[in-house]
């Protein structure tokens, strides 16, 4: 029973994303050791346990960060 409500969460996030596919956000990431990092991004992709983003670099530059 447990792992099936853990399931339905996980879908509903998972829908709730794709719903803001492309979309610019701004993202707040715990690194550890009190070090919390927030970055512009995008939403690129979303797979059952992990998403991915495009942050926004310095100079412009741009990267792909995936987030579990």
């Amino acid at each position: 029973m447990e792992g099936q409500r853990h399931a339905e969460v996980v879908g509903r996030i998972k829908s709730d994303l794709e719903e803001i596919m492309g979309c610019g956000l701004r993202m707040k990431a715990n690194m550890g050791r009190s070090k919390i990092i927030e970055r512009e991004c995008t939403l690129e992709e979303t797979h059952p346990s992990l998403f991915v983003l495009e942050v926004k670099e310095k100079r412009d530059r741009k990267a792909r960060v995936s987030y579990s």
